[in-house]
């Protein structure tokens, strides 16, 4: 399998995790059980270093295309995945914010929960629009 396509596979579980966890880490936080709310901040830095691992590699590979919308704008077609690429980069910058703030049910926890839903639905857009091509392209029979 080309790195690419292992790469855009990657992405599917890796954002999963990130999304699964996340709202966890959200509801863990209503428990007031602080050992919990710790252990699920675990798994969701985990989860997030694996996908923004994931998306550095995406990035990569589709290097050339975003040098071409760096030099021409966004149009129709391309504005939705640069308006993706802008939530991601927001949710996972208030992310790394995040990181040196102590506690759950801080404003800036909750920014970065609203903008993580935000991304998600995007994200999920963006992966269900392109599911058939990256199933075909991995030679796979079925259809999605």
């Amino acid at each position: 399998m080309k790195k690419s396509l292992a790469t855009d596979w990657a992405l599917v579980p890796t954002f999963v995790l990130i999304t699964a966890t996340g709202m966890a880490l959200h509801a863990a936080a209503h428990t007031g059980n602080h050992d919990c709310w710790h252990d699920m901040a675990v798994c969701h830095v985990v989860a997030s270093a694996a996908f923004t691992a994931a998306v550095a590699a995406h990035i990569w590979f589709h290097r050339r295309w975003y040098r071409r919308i760096m030099a021409s704008g966004a149009n129709r077609r391309t504005l939705p995945t640069a308006v993706v690429t802008a939530m991601f980069a927001a949710t996972a910058l208030s992310g790394l914010a995040l990181l040196g703030i102590d506690g759950p049910g801080t404003h800036a926890g909750l920014w970065h929960y609203w903008a993580g839903l935000a991304a998600s639905v995007a994200v999920a857009c963006h992966a269900a629009r392109r599911m058939g091509t990256l199933i075909k392209a991995s030679g796979s029979k079925r259809r999605p």
